[in-house]
C-alpha cells in the first residue's frame, strides 16, 4: 500500500502539473482505471474461489512492479513509442494497473479467513485496515515530497523496491487451504452464483450500495491537486500532507475499532458515519486554510473507516468461504471502482460548475443517498454483527 499510494500521488502529480493542468484530466485517471477494473472483477472473483489466493496476490503485485519499473523508464527518457505519448504513457498504463488491482482486491479480502479464526474476523478486519492506513498516510506524503524534490523517477524507483518487500512479506504466510466450492460449475454459472448471493442478501447489497454512493459522489479527495494549488495556494508538497490527512484519521480509527468493534446498532453506525462523510465533504468545499482543509479531511477518514470496517465485517461474516471471492469481486466493483468512477465524476463535475461547487454537490448527494437506503432497506437499520459471529 505505501508503494501503491506513492504512485498513485506520483501519477496524479506528474499528469496534473507536467502535462495538463486540470481537474477533467485527473478524473479521466480514475476512470481509466475503474473501467479495466469493473470488466475484469467477476472473473478475478471466480479465480479467487478455484485457485490459490496466495498466489494470486503475488503476481498482481509482480504486475505493478512492471507498471513502476515503465513508468520510471518513461520519466527518464528511455522509453518511447510513437502512438504512446504525454499523459498517454500515464494513462495506458493505469489501465494496466486496473486489471491488476482487481485480482488484488478478489484474492486479498478473503484470503484473510484462511488466517483468521471466525470469531476474530472483526477485530482482524480493523488490525488489517491499521496496517493498510499506514501505508496510505505515508505513501502520499513521501510521493510528494519526492515529486517535488527530486522528481517522478526516483519515487517510480522506490515503488519497485517497496512491491519486491511485499511480495517476499506474502510468500512467507502460513494459511490454511481454502475451501473449494462443493460443486463444480462453468466460470459464468460460478458467476452467476455470487452475483445471486449478493443480490439475494439486502444487508450485503444495502451497506455496499450505500458505501458506493456515498464514494462516488463525495469522493472530492481526486480534486485535492486542484483544490491545493487554486484553491489554497500550496506548493506541490503540502498536497502530499492533505492526501494523507484522511488516512490518518482512518488509522487512528482503525485501532479504536480493533479493540472496541461496532457490534451493536451496526446498521445505524453504518447510516450515522456516512451522513457525516457526506457534511464534511461540503465544508471541505468551504474551507479556504490549509488547517481547516486538514481537520475536515482527517474526519471524513475517521467516519469512512468506521464503514470499510462495518462492511467488511458484514461482507466476512455473512460469506461462505468458497463464495468469498466472488462477493469480494463484486463488493470491489461497487466500492474499488466506485472511487474511479467518484473521481471522473469529480472532475467533470468540477468542469462543469467549478471546482468548489462540485465538492460541495458531491457531499450533498452522498447525504441524499443515506436518506434513500436507510428508508428503502429498513433491515439495515436493525442489523447488529453481533448476531452473526
Amino acid at each position: 500500500m505505501l508503494a501503491l499510494q506513492t504512485q498513485i500521488t506520483i501519477v496524479g502529480l506528474q499528469l496534473y502539473y507536467e502535462y495538463d493542468r486540470s481537474a477533467y484530466a485527473l478524473g479521466l485517471l480514475g476512470l481509466y482505471e475503474a473501467i479495466p477494473f469493473i470488466l475484469v472483477s467477476l472473473f478475478s472473483g471466480y479465480a479467487a474461489d478455484h485457485f490459490n489466493r496466495q498466489k494470486i496476490w503475488m503476481a498482481a503485485i509482480v504486475g505493478f512492479v512492471l507498471g513502476s519499473l515503465y513508468l520510471y523508464l518513461n520519466a527518464v527518457g528511455y522509453v518511447s513509442i510513437s502512438f504512446i505519448k504525454g499523459k498517454w504513457v500515464l494513462y495506458g498504463i493505469t489501465i494496466l494497473l486496473g486489471v491488476f488491482r482487481a485480482f488484488i482486491a478478489a484474492a486479498v479480502p478473503p484470503f484473510l479467513s484462511q488466517i483468521v479464526d471466525r470469531l476474530e474476523i472483526t477485530k482482524a478486519v480493523s488490525w488489517s485496515s491499521s496496517v493498510w492506513y499506514i501505508g496510505a498516510i505515508a505513501g502520499p506524503a513521501l510521493g510528494a515530497y519526492i515529486y517535488g524534490t527530486a522528481g517522478a523517477s526516483i519515487s517510480y524507483l522506490i515503488n519497485i523496491v517497496l512491491f519486491f518487500i511485499a511480495i517476499v512479506f506474502i510468500f512467507i504466510i502460513k494459511a490454511q487451504k481454502q475451501e473449494q466450492p462443493p460443486q463444480r460449475e462453468s466460470i459464468f454459472e460460478s458467476i452467476k452464483a455470487g452475483g445471486q448471493f449478493v443480490f439475494q442478501n439486502k444487508i450485503i447489497l444495502g451497506a455496499i450500495s450505500l458505501d458506493m454512493f456515498a464514494v462516488l459522489f463525495g469522493d472530492a479527495i481526486a480534486l485535492l491537486p486542484v483544490f491545493s494549488d487554486k484553491v489554497l495556494n500550496l506548493d506541490p508538497k503540502f498536497y502530499g500532507y492533505l492526501r494523507m490527512a484522511p488516512a490518518l484519521g482512518a488509522l487512528i480509527t482503525s485501532l479504536i475499532l480493533a479493540k472496541y468493534s461496532p457490534m451493536k446498532k451496526t446498521g445505524n453506525i453504518l447510516l450515522l458515519c456516512m451522513a457525516c462523510f457526506g457534511v464534511l465533504n461540503i465544508l471541505m468545499g468551504l474551507t479556504t486554510t490549509f488547517l481547516w482543509t486538514f481537520v475536515t479531511l482527517f474526519f471524513c477518514g475517521v467516519f469512512d473507516n468506521f464503514s470499510v470496517v462495518i462492511r467488511n465485517g458484514i461482507t466476512q461474516l455473512m460469506t461462505p468461504d468458497f463464495m468469498r471471492g466472488r462477493v469480494s469481486a463484486i463488493n470491489s466493483i461497487f466500492i474499488g471502482s466506485s472511487n474511479e468512477i467518484g473521481a471522473f465524476e469529480c472532475g467533470l463535475a468540477a468542469r462543469i460548475m467549478g471546482l468548489v461547487p462540485a465538492i460541495i454537490f458531491g457531499g450533498s448527494m452522498t447525504i441524499i443517498i443515506i436518506v434513500i437506503v436507510a428508508i428503502a432497506v429498513p433491515t439495515l437499520r436493525k442489523f447488529e454483527l453481533k448476531n452473526y459471529q
